[in-house]
């Protein structure tokens, strides 16, 4: 016959550019994707963050300082002025964004001392500042970045915890961001 009926189909990717391309499918099941990441700087401090896309990719971490490796995880925290770029793949795929950071201060590095308990947590998250602190502002994120919950305090004593409750968010990861006196420290955290 010269219809195509006795060609057996082949599900898959056929788009010959997407991290899961199957050259042997002759019919698209709609599963091809491409691997995307960027370096979440929003928070004008020295932590840089990978948000990779998909979601639930599976990648390893190369963070560089100016061509050289500097970390493998997916954060890095900037210790001084510079281009940083993160390198991440999967078994088919790479991706890389870069970043010029110009602003890391020293300011900024001088140690505050921040303890987050429990972690995990399921209900109360407790904050506690090793200084006296005035003007406080609290930041929750999600691994995209997008601020969840925000809160701020006049001041803050030495000894006295600051509690926020997150037994509402769903469970996950995600980061704490603390902004003072024009600098800023990002923990993370998971909610069971």
């Amino acid at each position: 016959t010269d219809d195509d009926s006795c060609i057996p189909v082949v599900l898959g990717c056929t788009d010959s550019t997407a991290c899961n391309y199957n050259m042997d499918a002759n019919t698209d099941d709609g599963s091809c994707y491409n691997l995307t990441v960027a370096i979440d700087t929003s928070s004008l401090t020295s932590v840089l963050m990978a948000i990779v896309s998909p979601l639930d990719s599976v990648v390893s971490y190369s963070w560089l300082y100016n061509g050289v490796e500097v970390g493998t995880g997916s954060t890095y925290t900037a210790s001084q002025n510079g281009v940083y770029t993160v390198e991440v793949s999967n078994a088919t795929c790479d991706a890389s964004d870069s970043f010029d950071i110009q602003y890391v201060s020293l300011e900024e590095l001088e140690p505050v001392l921040i303890s987050l308990y429990p972690n995990p947590v399921m209900d109360l998250l407790y904050i506690d500042l090793d200084a006296d602190l005035f003007q406080i502002e609290l930041q929750i994120l999600n691994t995209m970045g997008a601020q969840i919950l925000t809160k701020t305090i006049d001041q803050n004593s030495v000894g006295s915890a600051i509690q926020i409750q997150v037994g509402d968010l769903p469970k996950g990861m995600y980061m704490l961001r603390v902004n003072f006196n024009n600098s800023s420290r990002s923990i993370p955290w998971i909610k069971m």
